[in-house]
C-alpha cells in the first residue's frame, strides 16, 4: 500500500480481500486505512457477512461484530456503522472520523454516476492517473451521458485532461481540455489547453519538431492578455482549439 501502518495486534492469518481495489487487508488498522482513503467505495453492501466473519475470526472483534449486526438489523445509517468500525482502533484521529462521516453524508446524496466521478477525482488526487482515466472513459462511454448536463460532461473531460497531464501526455491532455471547454465554456479550461499545448510543443522541441504555428498562437494570446482585448483573446483560443482538434483527429486516423 506504500505506507507503514502500526498495528496493535497480530496480523490476520487470512487477509480480507477488498475486491474494489485489489487490496489485501491484514488488520483493523488497515481496514480503517481503507475506509479513510476510499470513502467513495463505501455503500450499504460494504458491511457484508464476509467482512463481519473476518473481523470476528481473524481480528477477534466478537463484541464489535455483535454490535454491528444489531445495528444493521435496526437499519442504522452507514455513517454510524463506519463509526463503530473506526472505534476499534486508534488509526483515525477525531478530526479524520468527523471528515469521513461528513463525506458519507455527502456521498449518500450523489447519483451512481456522480459517485463514480468522485472516485475518479480522488484517484487523480492520489496520482493514480491510469485508473482515473479508465473511469472517466467509462463514464463518457456510458449510455447515460446524454442525461448529464453540459457542465458535468465538461468537468469529466477537464479532469481526465488533468490525469493525462499527470502522465506527461500533454497532447491527450490538451484534447481533453478542448473538449471540456466545448461543453462547459469555462475559461479555465482554455488556460489549461494553452498550457498543455505549450508543454507538448516543448517536448517536441527537444527532437527538433517545434511548432512555429503554436508559437505564434501563444504570442498572440499573450499580447491579447496584456492589452486586455477579451474578444481577440477568445478568438485566438477558439482558433487554437480548432487547429489542435483537427490535428488530433488526423492523428487518430493514421494510428
Amino acid at each position: 500500500m506504500g505506507e507503514l501502518i502500526l498495528c496493535m495486534q497480530s496480523p490476520a492469518g487470512m487477509p480480507y480481500y477488498m475486491e474494489q481495489t485489489g487490496t489485501n487487508l491484514y488488520s483493523m488498522e488497515e481496514l480503517s486505512w481503507f475506509v479513510l482513503n476510499h470513502t467513495d467505495y463505501l455503500d450499504d453492501s460494504f458491511f457484508s457477512e464476509e467482512l463481519l466473519v473476518w473481523m470476528e475470526r481473524e481480528q477477534n472483534q466478537v463484541d464489535r461484530v455483535k454490535l454491528l449486526r444489531k445495528r444493521i438489523r435496526e437499519r442504522a445509517g452507514l455513517d454510524e456503522l463506519v463509526g463503530i468500525l473506526l472505534d476499534s482502533n486508534g488509526f483515525c484521529s477525531k478530526e479524520e472520523k468527523a471528515e469521513i462521516v461528513h463525506a458519507l453524508c455527502d456521498i449518500a446524496e450523489l447519483t451512481p454516476k456522480e459517485r463514480l466521478k468522485l472516485r475518479a477525482d480522488r484517484k487523480v488526487k492520489n496520482h493514480h492517473y491510469h485508473e482515473a482515466i479508465r473511469i472517466y472513459q467509462e463514464l463518457l462511454a456510458s449510455d447515460d451521458v446524454p442525461l448529464l448536463s453540459a457542465e458535468q460532461t465538461g468537468n469529466i473531460w477537464n479532469n481526465m485532461g488533468v490525469a493525462f497531464a499527470g502522465l506527461f501526455q500533454y497532447r491527450e491532455a490538451a484534447r481533453c481540455f478542448g473538449q471540456a471547454y466545448h461543453f462547459n465554456n469555462n475559461p479555465g479550461c482554455l488556460r489549461e489547453l494553452e498550457d498543455a499545448n505549450y508543454m507538448a510543443d516543448s517536448q517536441q522541441a527537444d527532437t527538433g519538431e517545434y511548432s512555429e504555428n503554436l508559437t505564434r498562437r501563444l504570442e498572440a494570446i499573450q499580447k491579447a492578455r496584456q492589452v486586455g482585448d477579451e474578444k481577440q483573446l477568445r478568438c485566438q483560443y477558439e482558433l487554437q482549439i480548432g487547429e489542435w482538434t483537427r490535428s488530433y483527429e488526423g492523428n487518430e486516423k493514421t494510428v
